[in-house]
């Protein structure tokens, strides 16, 4: 993150404009950039010149074109320096610059409307936007220019309950602030994610809702969905690199294009305890009560991350990871059409891990084993902490 005055954008020529003398308050990797021109004048006033007067905060390089949960990642920044700027400046002072504002489907332009529900759309500036091509040039009286590696507050459960609280204002969603305090037929269900594709698929699913049942989780309280990161389309998958596999059955149950982000908000409102493989979908740990319990489980020496435990942490849920360690899956599958990579060496390879990404996920259930004894760790915690009134 990075502040200057009088910084300007050329629509025209694709570059910023700035004083020569105002360079040395840019970090290096700016000053360097050959899309920057320098002036050896401030720039004055003009009829063909835009001023935005007050403090904008700059997103040109976030990718609003991406799609589903990993939207996520680049609003949740935007959302974290607006609300920065709202503590220090009147918010009629403040305004938002992004290099474009187009999303793809109707499910990301509600993610979009949610999360910039309180910005005022005549405070929000689209580079790229017809109206802006005309000018000479588009000049901020003082810039904050934010990527996506801005957390800020985003780190704090302050944070959670200002993003909950857009859920109030806008859909009239009141999460729950303890995990006891969902609806009662909720209460002792445990829910799994299950993707309908192959890639990172539980390969022994029904081994895993027997495993539930054993430890006394009746059969219709476990609930397998598909990722809330996947909706069906008329060619029968959505969201995926890779949709060949998918099965007839699994074109019956998976959610329609036209779902709403609503629907997912209330889903995930009323979850207690979730399973599921690492993924983009773990983003809907936002919108579950405080006290629930997440388990996360990462495929085959998957690269160390902490990107979901911190979702987990802004929402206060208990998160637990287990990180599989058998490579039976991937041996069987990858390593002849990988010039014998090791698992740590495919996921490192950049030409290999898209490979890796698309195997299933086999769970090793059996008795006394790390997983067997974590999730029971897990459900009795679970049992104590969210299945009390």
């Amino acid at each position: 993150m990075w502040k200057i005055k009088n910084l300007c954008y050329a629509p025209k020529r694709g570059s910023f404009v700035v004083y020569k003398n105002d360079v040395k308050l840019l970090p290096k990797f700016v000053r360097d950039s050959s899309k920057l021109v320098q002036l050896n004048h401030k720039p004055q006033l003009s009829s063909n010149i835009k001023w935005i007067r007050g403090v904008s905060l700059l997103f040109d390089d976030l990718r609003m074109e991406e799609s589903g949960a990993h939207l996520y990642f680049h609003l949740l920044p935007v959302l974290s320096g607006w609300r920065m700027a709202k503590e220090r400046w009147p918010v009629e002072n403040i305004s938002m610059t992004f290099q474009h504002l187009k999303t793809r489907k109707p499910a990301d332009k509600q993610l979009l409307d949610l999360l910039l529900y309180h910005t005022p759309e005549k405070q929000m500036v689209e580079l790229n936007h017809s109206r802006m091509t005309d000018y000479d040039a588009i000049c901020w009286e003082h810039a904050i220019r934010i990527d996506q590696s801005y957390v800020g507050t985003a780190d704090s459960f302050s944070f959670s309950l200002y993003v909950k609280q857009l859920v109030q204002d806008k859909y009239r969603i009141q999460i729950p602030q303890h995990c006891k305090h969902t609806e009662i037929d909720k209460k002792n269900q445990v829910w799994v994610i299950q993707r309908r594709v192959r890639a990172r698929q539980i390969i022994n699913i029904d081994d895993l809702i027997q495993f539930l049942e054993n430890r006394g989780i009746s059969r219709e309280n476990i609930r397998v969905f598909d990722s809330p990161n996947a909706v069906c389309s008329s060619t029968g998958c959505f969201g995926y690199p890779v949709c060949d596999d998918i099965t007839e059955s699994s074109k019956q149950t998976c959610r329609k294009s036209g779902h709403r982000l609503e629907e997912d908000i209330k889903l995930f409102s009323q979850i207690t305890l979730l399973l599921s493989i690492h993924g983009a979908g773990n983003v809907h740990y936002l919108w579950m009560p405080p006290n629930a319990h997440v388990v996360e489980i990462f495929p085959y020496h998957f690269l160390p991350t902490k990107v979901y435990e911190t979702f987990a942490n802004l929402s206060n849920l208990k998160y637990f990871r287990y990180d599989v360690k058998d490579s039976t899956v991937y041996l069987e599958n990858m390593e002849k059409r990988t010039h014998n990579f090791t698992v740590h060496q495919c996921w490192s390879d950049n030409s290999c891990r898209p490979k890796v990404k698309q195997l299933p996920v086999f769970l090793p259930l059996e008795d006394k084993g790390n997983l067997a004894i974590l999730l029971e760790k897990v459900i009795e915690s679970w049992k104590s902490t969210c299945n009390q009134r």
